[in-house]
């Protein structure tokens, strides 16, 4: 991994909408997609597992769109993201 952003979010070389975001209460970070629901963003961690995913499958399956959804670790990384602009340049969302 790169040098972390003041030990929050590591970008992936080569991957720019995916990070390693530091987690509060284990050693190993999650791994987090910006990309991912129509850029509302997915995250490994079990808040986003637990309480985000289905509610963005099934409105990603309707082709609905769903208020953000979106964990701690989305939230350092989009907030990361939008410091360094690496977002599109037609990102609404957020």
């Amino acid at each position: 991994m790169e040098k972390r952003d003041m030990g929050q979010v590591t970008p992936i070389h080569g991957e720019p909408t995916r990070f390693f975001v530091a987690s509060r209460t284990r050693q190993e970070p999650w791994l987090v997609d910006l990309e991912e629901f129509g850029w509302n963003g997915q995250c490994g961690c079990e808040g986003f597992d637990m309480r985000m995913r289905k509610k963005l499958e099934q409105a990603t399956e309707r082709g609905q769109m769903i208020e953000l959804l979106r964990c701690h670790h989305l939230q350092m990384a989009f907030a990361y993201a939008a410091r360094h602009g690496l977002l599109p340049v037609d990102y609404k969302r957020g």
